[in-house]
């Protein structure tokens, strides 16, 4: 008897640890029956080891609210009725790239558990743009490329430590303030900045000493 409980253990334990890191290497969502019937079709899923897409006509990501680590890319592009990242509170890490492209997204507020990018963060194409929800981002693995007409600050990348490849900021209103980057001391890649002529506040890298 002891020994068919302790089989049971096992095989339930097996189960959940499956289904902790998804069974999938990469999914794409194209529309939002498909990001509510997640949980229930990977129950306890956590982990998800390859890319995951988003696009068409996805609404909301609430669905996805078990999500902690993203072993590939995140790539959102054409979500044309995707204005939040809700449901994305609970993300901590993402091992390849973060894009976003041609979707009505206004801020990623709901990002404040995320703590590392290892591969590129590409918020170009994001016409309103709050960036309020990486306040406790500390790694960029790749490149950051920033390039949005209506975004005001980037205080809150503030607690950044390392970009390990370009910065790269383009297509930024005048009347930006751009006051950054307080903890970079060495930029291992490209520094590339496409700024207005009128710029009222200039006052990045404080502590830069070396851009490879």
């Amino acid at each position: 008897m002891k020994t068919k409980s302790f089989l049971i253990s096992i095989f339930v334990f097996i189960a959940y640890f499956i289904n902790a890191q998804c069974i999938p290497t990469a999914i794409v969502f194209s529309n939002q029956a498909q990001v509510d019937a997640f949980p229930s079709q990977y129950p306890g899923c956590t982990k998800i080891l390859g890319n995951v897409g988003i696009t068409g006509s996805v609404e909301n990501l609430d669905s996805l609210h078990q999500l902690e680590v993203i072993g590939g890319s995140l790539s959102i592009l054409n979500a044309y009725q995707l204005d939040s990242l809700r449901g994305l509170d609970n993300l901590v890490s993402i091992g390849g790239n973060f894009t976003t492209l041609s979707s009505p997204i206004k801020s990623i507020r709901h990002l404040q558990n995320l703590l590392k990018i290892g591969g590129n963060l590409d918020l170009r194409g994001l016409f309103s743009l709050t960036l309020d929800g990486l306040s406790n981002l500390d790694t960029i693995g790749g490149s950051l490329k920033i390039g949005s007409a209506f975004l005001q600050n980037m205080s809150a990348l503030d607690n950044i430590q390392y970009i390990g490849k370009n910065l790269e900021i383009n297509n930024i209103n005048p009347g930006f303030s751009f006051s950054t980057f307080p903890n970079i001391t060495t930029l291992d890649g490209n520094l590339i900045l496409e700024l207005s002529s009128n710029m009222p506040n200039l006052n990045i890298f404080p502590n830069l000493t070396t851009v490879s």
